[in-house]
């Protein structure tokens, strides 16, 4: 009862301060995000601010619909992957209450668990660090409509990716795997996830208009903002979706309930919730000492030179983050309707400019020497890009980047859309050349580079991430330049064999010559169909593939469309092709038929494997993945 008392005189305080105009400092910062908001071409976004001593600062920006509804306190938004962290909290409660334990090995729980983990232990504390090794998928893991969903565990039975790396080494971030750790809470509850987040975190924190039901119940619905892909709102608004994956990206809430959840964290009521937040704030897992680490779901970034705590979301338009820094006893929540990125970070900083001074020194850092510089530059590819299935293909080009070193030593990588500066600490750990932000090398027992850990941003947030160092061959440029030159060789071959024929022939038949022995004509047919098949794969499948992740990722979190899924069913044909042509091109050297024959043949069947090991490698034969 105290705690509602304050939280409602909160409130009353925060409206009687801005209707009175006595607030200057809210006042002012009420203005800078109206300013952030249109600077970003936001079309409406709410903002939560938590201070000591000071009343909630609430402020609206834009309109809830294209009607022009007004956002308020209770208007609901999805907040996509900010639903880790409330899956984290639930699973905290039932941890503090002895019903979990963050590191019992879940294996045993069901057998899809089992084989998707593999010979090593899996655990809550791996699944909410993003530390397990589980491999993600996009594709499919959206619903259009509500009919299409399926329960949690059965979903997850089928699609629950494999380890693809070995747990406790790398960050990989898996929407899957903390959909998992839902489904363990629920389990452990005996309830059905939602009813499990409802009853052990929601309603005892006065929640009532957030949660993970599916379809969304029509009260809440009615009270939704829309996510609009203009700023205006002149637009259609995206359409209500519902997600497979829910404890990943499926809750709804309002800003006074993510106040309250803030408020609770930051300042528990009952000793049983404070051991549940002290659980959900502590470090669990990290790469090394000198790095920002995880908690459970939340991400340690540096905010104002506080530990601060962060998780950012992005969902069908919508796009949200919290904050939360305990030594301070200030929070942040926003979430906005569409609009650019920056607008996070925007706000970040201004909540950064909010905090007490806590700066520190930051670390002298020198030029790598020029000796070394090629050990470090190379290709690496974000950990949560997918390993084992077709989607690692587009992954490779979404999620990979280039680290170079520029003339005068400066290891040059690119956050947030700006090229970013770092030089060496000491040994592999490097810091900003003009910031706080630190990076590190990991190397194997041959002392290979074979992995960096830096932070990939986001909407503000600064996730603690692993890159995996590429060979030459895997980055994404000669990947391009292969598989070019694999479907454009043949068919330059083949192109040119037939013109060399013909001439042949011509000249045969003026000098009334006799023809040497040619080509079969079904070799000539098979190595025709093999660069066919090539060329519609290229550009009919992957070409399209790659386009459609880079324009719109989120279309394809629906399923692959039919379109694509048809040319894919080609790749096994272009495998027997393959093999055929291989074969061909063997008999036309034990035959001897002519060198030009000869050098055709072979030409597309060396391609055709290589594509046929392409495919292999990016997991895109059906069936196999």
């Amino acid at each position: 009862m105290a705690a509602f008392l304050r939280r409602t005189l909160g409130f009353v305080l925060l409206a009687f301060a801005l209707a009175a105009g006595v607030h200057a400092d809210n006042a002012g910062i009420a203005s800078d995000l109206q300013q952030a908001a249109a600077t970003a071409n936001v079309p409406g976004a709410a903002v939560v601010l938590l201070r000591p001593d000071q009343p909630p600062l609430f402020v609206a920006m834009g309109a809830a619909d294209a009607k022009g509804r007004v956002i308020d306190e209770d208007t609901v938004f999805r907040v996509g992957s900010v639903s880790k962290v409330i899956t984290a909290a639930t699973v905290a409660q039932l941890v503090q209450q002895g019903r979990l334990d963050l590191d019992e090995d879940l294996r045993p729980r069901a057998d899809w668990i089992n084989a998707a983990a593999g010979s090593q232990p899996l655990t809550l504390r791996q699944l909410l660090t993003h530390s397990s090794g589980l491999d993600d998928y996009a594709v499919g893991m959206f619903a259009r409509d509500a009919s299409e969903l399926r329960p949690l565990g059965d979903y997850l039975a089928t699609r629950l990716p494999a380890r693809s790396t070995a747990p406790d080494r790398w960050t990989r971030y898996s929407n899957h795997g903390a959909a998992l750790a839902g489904w363990v809470g629920s389990a452990a509850h005996g309830r059905d996830f939602a009813e499990t987040v409802r009853e052990r975190l929601l309603a005892p924190l006065g929640m009532d208009d957030s949660g993970f039901e599916q379809p969304i119940p029509a009260a809440r619905l009615q009270r939704m903002a829309r996510a609009f892909p203009c700023a205006d709102r002149q637009c259609d608004p995206r359409p209500i979706d519902y997600r497979h994956t829910a404890p990943a990206g499926g809750f709804v809430t309002t800003p006074a309930d993510m106040q309250r959840f803030m408020q609770a964290v930051l300042e528990p009521d009952t000793p049983d919730f404070a051991a549940t937040a002290e659980l959900l704030t502590r470090r669990s897992w990290g790469h090394r000492d000198e790095l920002p680490g995880l908690a459970l779901a939340l991400q340690e970034q540096s905010i104002g030179g506080w530990r601060g705590l962060v998780h950012a979301g992005v969902s069908s338009g919508y796009t949200a983050l919290i904050a939360l820094v305990p030594e301070t006893g200030t929070a942040l929540f926003v979430v906005s309707t569409g609009g650019s990125s920056s607008f996070g970070r925007s706000v970040l900083q201004l909540f950064e400019s909010l905090q007490p001074s806590n700066a520190k020194p930051s670390p002298t850092v020198v030029p790598v020497p020029a000796e070394e510089r090629a050990v470090y530059a190379g290709s690496y590819l974000l950990g949560r890009a997918s390993r084992s299935s077709v989607e690692s293909f587009p992954g490779l080009f979404l999620f990979g980047q280039r680290f170079d070193v520029d003339d005068d030593g400066w290891l040059l990588r690119r956050e947030g859309g700006e090229v970013v500066r770092y030089g060496r600490i000491e040994g592999d750990l490097f810091g900003m050349r003009d910031g706080d932000g630190r990076l590190a090398f990991e190397r194997d027992r041959d002392g290979r580079i074979v992995a960096a850990h830096a932070a990939d941003e986001f909407f503000g947030a600064r996730y603690p991430a692993s890159w995996i160092r590429l060979h030459d061959w895997e980055s994404p440029a000669m990947v391009n330049e292969l598989m070019s030159f694999a479907v454009g060789l043949p068919l330059l071959a083949l192109l040119l064999w037939a013109l060399l024929t013909a001439v042949g022939a011509i000249r045969r038949r003026l000098r009334r010559r006799r023809a040497t022995r040619a080509i079969p004509w079904l070799a000539m047919l098979v190595a025709t169909g093999s660069t066919v098949v090539m060329l519609l794969l290229a550009f009919g499948f992957f070409a399209r593939f790659n386009a459609m992740a880079m324009r719109d990722p989120q279309a394809l979190a629906y399923g692959l469309p039919e379109s694509l899924a048809i040319w894919q069913h080609l790749a096994w044909p272009s495998v027997l092709l393959a093999l055929l042509s291989v074969l061909f091109a063997l008999r036309s050297w034990m035959q001897g038929q002519r060198w030009l024959d000869r050098i055709v043949l072979s030409l597309v069947a060396i391609c055709g494997v290589g594509f046929a090991f392409f495919l292999q490698h990016f997991h895109a034969l059906p069936g196999l993945t």
